[in-house]
């Protein structure tokens, strides 16, 4: 049985997932987010939450995501794999790569008991403050049933 991966159109087909019975197991839910951060300036250490889902608490999810951060004439571009089990958040960065002489940027994952969320922050890790940042996001996302 083919399966589609909803809002980018192309087919996949999971690999077998059956059991010693021959019947199979469940498939998640795919979707896909985009969407933007701006702010007029971010001080040296401070957090910003990039992208949130509510989990209700219960829902196992995956993410991978992919970050493009703008500030003045440099870009910054980042990929992050997260996932979420109960409350326990598991996730890396990878494919950092940058246009300044370093990265200015840390990507990170945690969870927000007050509102049930998978949340991904982005920090300021220079010695001063950016002024005017921006970033364009794209993640996909994979919920357990």
């Amino acid at each position: 049985m083919a399966y589609y991966l909803r809002s980018v159109g192309y087919q996949f087909i999971p690999y077998s997932t059956s059991s010693s019975t021959g019947s199979n197991a469940a498939m998640g839910e795919w979707n896909q987010y985009a969407g933007y951060w701006t702010e007029t300036s971010v001080a040296a250490a401070a957090t910003s939450t990039l992208y949130a889902f509510n989990t209700g608490g219960t829902k196992d999810v995956s993410i991978e995501a992919t970050i493009q951060i703008l500030a003045g004439t440099e870009i910054e571009t980042v990929k992050v794999l997260a996932h979420i089990v109960n409350t326990t958040v598991n996730y890396t960065t990878y494919g950092i790569i940058y246009s300044g002489a370093s990265s200015r940027w840390d990507i990170q994952a945690d969870y927000d008991a007050a509102s049930t969320s998978l949340r991904l922050i982005i920090e300021n890790t220079t010695a001063g403050s950016i002024a005017s940042p921006q970033a364009n996001f794209q993640v996909i996302q994979v919920e357990a049933i």
